[in-house]
């Protein structure tokens, strides 16, 4: 989120953000109030209700540190669509960049840096390191302040409010073993004194919560004493190199030393986790194995990678041997953090013709284990190096942290960064300079009338006037400030307030009612309903989701708890704020779930653990209304024989049994429901 819709809130008196679901360090927390101060979170609060001035989201989701950008190529991201000769690949579309490069001027790097950033924070990542090397004027020359293109990305930065790591790049020659460059590579170069003078001025430009590091671009353009010479430079820095993305370059470098390029890094070099290794597309298995025990970070560009034909990166044997990774976008053809976790995923599915290849037995979603595995956070308990590239700024949020940058996480619905307005100018801005270079041809009046391009042709969720209006309500009656049986405004009353037709309040007072959130009485009027707590038949619910999901307080009481032989046996209470609404009795089989031995269970539920600790397979449920004990009747605050419902249910992984419980539940605030549909057979 940008500082300026930060200020934004700030004028209209919003005290906090309320979230109903936030992605955590120790994973999802239901009903999160997230306090901010000078635009910094200085507090987050779990499982408490909105207050007065909030503002309120649905989901939070921590950022993604892109950790591989050449900001300046996404200008040029449809140029190189276009058939070429019959052996086009990498080398020929490196030929495009040139010509392409050839133009720029450090306003266009600005301006195209900043489009690019935006999309990215769109598209969920918060932060980009910038592997930039386009230092020269378009003679080859120094300009006379060396970062000079340096601060038009640092500029970019500041304005889109993405999180920055600039990585100057040392670039000095055009292959292995020192060969000349090409004139296409004139604006990247620099020699050690120059690329020195250039670290410092570059630094000097940075604001404060930005990173720093250096990028020997590859063995190609570096040799070994320039790469010892230079390393010193990054300081605590991270240190970012390419590395076999292409055949042709491991070739060539196996007839310069004998060795492949992460081979002679890994050789060579004290490669460890201040290093990412960007691309290591070919790799043996000696390699892969190596380079995962090294701590130094993968930095995949899947998208990029299979636009250009580079080949499959061997992410199933590196995670599996406890590699860690980050993500890219590179080129910038598409910008898209999603887009590139799903192709990491396809492109291991393509090569060995199987599905689910990068789930595991602890994280069986290859969603998230991916979007774990490409976190910052991640990386930063194991590999402290790259702490320094992604910036405390981009690690999820920690009670109590304040160094988190509030214009760092990522919303659902969030405003664009930098507004309509801001990004159609850039858009045009971009097109303009294509039709001037002999690209494209330039935005016609009818083009200028559109909206501007979200990125990739997706437009920004927008809610509809009644879903605002169901929303609101909703909202309301969750938090507890509309309470059961409480009359609410009358249509026409509501329309008013929100400025719009009584047909759209209507719709949505329906969607209301079918949700059995209000009672729509004839002439009367409509009221806040008697909420039950619902759970479907067929599943297995968390009693702790479906009632904080009303916005209430849920509470887990352990009564007694014994290891017994093959089992852990449990009892406990489970309550709506101070109202005890069930009686569990529960066996966990310690031979299936080995983790329930040493586990107190006097903080969380066992059914909420279970559920998030090993997933089952089958489940059987048994359902029937009995009269209360004494006991029971006594435990749950009603009378002796009141009418309860009683669940009992086993679940099993495959063959083997994971739990037995029996759960007494007070008839009067419990019921279960399940949705089928007619078969089609």
């Amino acid at each position: 989120m940008s500082r300026h819709n930060v200020n934004k809130r700030k004028e209209r008196g919003v005290a906090a953000l309320w979230f109903e679901q936030v992605l955590l360090p120790d994973g999802w927390a239901q009903n999160v109030r997230v306090s901010v101060e000078a635009g910094r979170i200085d507090r987050v609060e779990t499982g408490v209700a909105t207050q007065p001035g909030d503002e309120r989201h649905a989901i939070v989701l921590p950022g993604l540190a892109n950790l591989h950008c050449h900001g300046f190529q996404r200008g040029m991201a449809s140029l190189s669509e276009f058939r070429g000769a019959p052996d086009d690949d990498f080398w020929s579309w490196r030929d495009i960049m040139y010509r392409f490069l050839d133009r720029l001027t450090p306003e266009d790097v600005a301006a195209i840096n900043a489009l690019a950033f935006v999309e990215m924070m769109e598209s969920g990542f918060t932060r980009v390191a910038e592997f930039h090397y386009l230092h020269n004027d378009a003679d080859g020359r120094r300009y006379a302040d060396p970062a000079e293109t340096a601060g038009a990305v640092i500029a970019a930065a500041e304005e889109s409010g993405i999180g920055l790591t600039l990585l100057p790049v040392f670039y000095a020659h055009g292959d292995f073993g020192g060969a000349p460059p090409a004139p296409g590579q004139r604006r990247f170069l620099s020699d050690i004194d120059g690329f020195a003078t250039l670290v410092e001025a570059s630094r000097s430009k940075l604001p404060a919560d930005a990173g720093f590091g250096i990028a020997p671009h590859s063995l190609r353009a570096v040799t070994a004493g320039e790469l010892a010479a230079i390393l010193p430079l990054a300081g605590d820095g991270p240190i970012h190199i390419h590395a076999a993305e292409q055949m042709r370059e491991v070739d060539a470098s196996l007839k310069w030393s004998g060795q492949r390029p992460v081979e002679w890094l890994l050789n060579n070099a004290d490669v460890d986790a201040r290093w990412c290794l960007v691309h290591a597309t070919h790799l043996t298995d000696d390699e892969c194995d190596r380079l995962a025990a090294s701590g130094a970070v993968a930095g995949l560009c899947p998208v990029t990678e299979a636009n250009l034909g580079d080949g499959i990166f061997p992410a199933t044997r590196y995670l599996a041997a406890g590699g860690a990774i980050g993500i890219g976008t590179d080129s910038n053809i598409l910008i898209d953090a999603a887009g590139e976790l799903r192709a990491l995923e396809y492109s291991q599915r393509l090569r060995d013709r199987r599905r689910a290849m990068l789930g595991s037995e602890a994280v069986r979603s290859i969603g998230e284990r991916l979007f774990r595995e490409a976190l910052v956070e991640r990386r930063a308990r194991h590999r402290r190096g790259h702490r320094n590239c992604s910036g405390p700024a981009c690690r999820p949020l920690h009670t109590g942290d304040r160094r988190h940058r509030l214009r760092r996480c990522r919303y659902k619905h969030d405003p664009r960064p930098l507004g309509l307005r801001r990004a159609r100018k850039l858009r045009r801005l971009r097109l303009a300079r294509r039709a001037q270079m002999g690209f494209g041809r330039a935005p016609c009046r009818a083009r200028r009338r559109r909206r501007a391009l979200p990125p990739h042709g997706r437009r920004p969720a927008r809610m509809s006037f009644d879903a605002r209006i169901r929303a609101a309500i909703e909202g309301d009656i969750r938090s507890g400030t509309l309470r059961p049986g409480d009359k609410l405004p009358s249509e026409h009353e509501l329309a008013a307030l929100h400025g719009c037709a009584r047909a759209t309040v209507s719709k949505a007072m329906a969607a209301l009612h079918r949700a059995g959130l209000i009672e729509r009485r004839r002439k009367a009027g409509s009221f806040v309903a008697d909420q039950h707590v619902h759970s479907a038949v067929l599943e297995v619910p968390d009693l702790a989701q479906l009632i904080e999901a009303r916005g209430h307080v849920y509470r887990w009481q352990l009564l007694s708890r014994e290891l017994a032989g093959t089992e852990v046996r449990i009892r406990g209470l489970h309550c709506e704020g101070d109202t005890v609404i069930a009686i569990e009795t529960r066996s966990i089989v310690v031979e299936t779930v080995p983790d329930a031995a040493t586990e107190r269970f006097d903080d969380v539920a066992p059914g909420t653990w279970l559920l998030a600790h090993i997933p089952w397979t089958s489940a059987r449920h048994r359902i029937r209304a009995a009269g209360a004990s004494a006991e029971e009747a006594h435990a749950l605050g009603i009378a002796e024989n009141t009418a309860c419902l009683i669940l009992e249910r086993s679940t099993w992984r495959g063959e083997a049994a994971v739990t037995t419980v029996r759960q007494i539940f007070r008839g009067d605030m419990f019921d279960m429901v399940a949705h089928f549909e007619p078969s089609r057979g």
